[in-house]
């Protein structure tokens, strides 16, 4: 038998239901925005990637010995790749299709060619799948000034390791840089390109893709 509060009790937590489905759903949205996911796009070998993001590195590193040459291998002993989430990344300039389109004036003083370094770091985060077959993951580069490497970062190379003789140099022709056997499949591999000016006047990295 139904007693008299019945009603008046189911009366009094349905208002107070919808209450907490509404503080749940804001809840729910408030985490939805703040999350720190990322973002994915394709990358050229058909996997997700996020957009590039650029660091303005140190500042002027000075040598301990002249390097004899624009954009020398032995420059990038000198490289301090900034943590992946180093407050310092930010976005970079891009074309229309994604590529890096980075040109600014030098900041290295009048006499200090071969003598100091200027590094500029970019990179991305490309998911690849567990049992995927990645037969082609390359990084190109079309004109620098006046050097880039591109790295790879995952659990098999958690410091970074790259493809002897794929760097480009100042008054180079256009290199590829082939990252497939570097790459992990089944978790997320950081991509990170050491762009580094060893000279005045200017300081670029044109159409850099992967």
């Amino acid at each position: 038998m139904q007693t008299r509060s019945e009603p008046h009790i189911h009366a009094i937590i349905q208002p107070y239901g919808r209450i907490l489905s509404f503080i749940l759903t804001g809840l729910l949205l408030t985490f939805l925005i703040w999350s720190p996911a990322r973002v994915f796009s394709q990358s050229s070998a058909g996997f997700d990637r996020t957009p590039w993001q650029m660091h303005n590195g140190y500042g002027i590193t000075t040598l301990l010995k002249p390097v004899p040459t624009h954009g020398d291998a032995a420059l990038y002993s000198y490289k301090r790749v900034p943590r992946q989430d180093d407050p310092g990344w930010g976005a970079p300039p891009l074309d229309n299709n994604g590529n890096i389109t980075y040109s600014v004036p030098s900041d290295l003083p009048g006499g200090s060619c071969y003598k100091q370094a200027d590094f500029t770091y970019f990179q991305t985060f490309v998911e690849i799948p567990a049992g995927a077959t990645v037969d082609q993951f390359e990084v190109r580069f079309e004109k620098v000034d006046d050097g880039a490497r591109a790295y790879v970062f995952n659990s098999k190379y958690p410091d970074g390791e790259y493809i002897p003789n794929t760097d480009i140099v100042f008054g180079g022709e256009p290199k590829t840089a082939d990252l497939s056997s570097l790459v992990v499949p089944g978790e997320t591999n950081r991509v990170v390109i050491v762009q580094v000016d060893d000279c005045p006047v200017e300081n670029n990295l044109r159409n850099a893709q992967l």
